[in-house]
């Protein structure tokens, strides 16, 4: 299954950037539980997204169930297959959908295990864990999604998120910014990104952030 982000959604990834920093780990509980709970939660949320696009504004309670079966069936069927590696993408997909990352990364890692050299599962794995705030993890996965497809949009807007979160080689950032910025100029979310790099500049060496892992010359952790 391929994941394609197009530069138009960059808007959001970046307002989750600067909105949605705490991950919630209420999922961390036995297989079978997690499944029941994940998939009434991830459900409920996507009904929630789909009522406000719909003309009622609203989804019956049959339409809801029928989101909360579908969604416990594609989490049950991953589960259960764990080297079928269509399942895993698309039980990740339900917790991106709905700013997930946590419940995302355990079928993430298993399509890469399943496929290491695939790099749209890469790139998802550097989305993942930039969301649950573990940065170098994120920078880790963004490079070898980048080794693997050369200039791929996602892996470099989130190998720059996190070198910019972490102030570490920002000069990188800043080459990264500009190739992201030759694609689409004028974009109004990376005049965003650079107002946060610009900020990371003022305050490293001034400040010690608590998110840096690493000197300037330094990388994610491999």
């Amino acid at each position: 299954m391929k994941r394609n982000i197009a530069f138009s959604a960059l808007g959001l990834i970046v307002g989750l950037w600067f909105g949605f920093m705490g991950a919630n780990a209420s999922f961390r509980r036995d297989a079978t539980a997690m499944t029941n709970l994940a998939a009434t939660q991830v459900a409920g949320q996507m009904s929630n997204a789909a009522s406000v696009n719909s003309s009622s504004g609203q989804l019956s309670a049959e339409q809801s169930q029928q989101m909360v079966n579908q969604t416990t069936a594609i989490l049950d069927r991953a589960r259960k297959n764990p080297t079928d590696f269509a399942a895993q993408r698309q039980a990740a997909e339900q917790f991106i959908q709905i700013q997930r990352p946590d419940g995302a990364l355990e079928f993430l890692v298993r399509a890469n295990q399943i496929k290491p050299d695939d790099p749209e599962v890469m790139g998802d794995l550097s989305e993942a864990y930039f969301f649950s705030q573990k940065f170098d993890e994120a920078i880790t996965w963004a490079r070898r999604a980048i080794t693997a497809r050369p200039n791929y949009p996602l892996a470099t807007f989130y190998l720059l998120a996190s070198l910019v979160e972490t102030k570490q080689n920002l000069d990188e950032a800043e080459r990264l910014l500009a190739q992201l910025e030759a694609i689409k100029p004028g974009d109004a979310a990376l005049a965003q990104v650079r107002q946060h790099l610009q900020t990371a500049r003022q305050e490293k060496g001034q400040t010690k952030s608590v998110l840096s892992h690493g000197p300037e010359t330094g990388g994610g952790k491999r």
